[in-house]
């Protein structure tokens, strides 16, 4: 078993881990280092997949910031209560919270099905391969050496997981690659192409120098 394995997460392990897993694979190769492992996952990927069918309702947070996201953009309508709930929530009675579930479930599965587009014109766009087909849930593992995650989100959830030991070494990609603990960077997701690919040359830039700072720091 390779125990110096370097895993990336974001929520669903559709977009932004990929692309960084992708980004550290080609980095390394070039560079004919082949003492790591590459992965990636979800932090969330299991709690979405139900959101998305059903299975489990928007927790307040996640409701409001994709109702928000599907208003800038024209997929539900600006309505009073669309509008209401964006503002406050807690006014919201029952039957008006299945329909903005309702609301914010379509909206969702419209931004996966955008990013899944857009993640691959981005593999195309900078010669990343193929994406990956599955998605897989965040889990504890004895063989990580290096746990980088898109946000704090992210790793706050791993850092329950993992119970605070030594290794592996745990931050977001921004903070790892900058030195700047739990930094974060913007998500496209939801947003246009542009945003998409704007986001992907920021992953490549973190990526490359999480990937630096790891073989220099190894070395010494």
């Amino acid at each position: 078993m390779v125990k110096n394995v370097i895993e990336f997460a974001c929520s669903h392990n559709h977009g932004r881990s990929p692309l960084a897993e992708a980004f550290a694979r080609t980095m390394l190769n070039a560079r004919g280092i082949t003492e790591y492992g590459i992965t990636s996952s979800g932090t969330r990927a299991n709690k979405i997949d139900a959101m998305l069918i059903g299975g489990a309702p928007f927790p307040q947070a996640d409701l409001k910031f994709t109702l928000e996201q599907a208003l800038k953009r024209g997929i539900v309508p600006s309505d009073s209560l669309i509008l209401r709930s964006i503002t406050c929530m807690e006014t919201v009675d029952e039957q008006d919270m299945q329909q903005l579930q309702a609301h914010a479930r379509r909206a969702l599965r419209l931004f996966v099905d955008e990013e899944h587009a857009y993640r691959d014109e981005a593999f195309r766009q900078f010669s990343l391969g193929i994406p990956k087909s599955t998605h897989s849930q965040t889990v504890l593992r004895p063989d990580v050496l290096l746990w980088l995650g898109m946000g704090k989100s992210n790793t706050m959830f791993v850092n329950r997981i993992y119970g605070g030991v030594k290794i592996p070494v745990i931050d977001t990609l921004a903070g790892y690659a900058t030195r700047n603990p739990g930094a974060e960077f913007k998500s496209g997701f939801g947003g246009s192409l542009q945003d998409y690919l704007e986001m992907t040359e920021v992953i490549r830039g973190y990526t490359h120098q999480a990937i630096t700072r790891l073989v220099e720091e190894r070395k010494a």
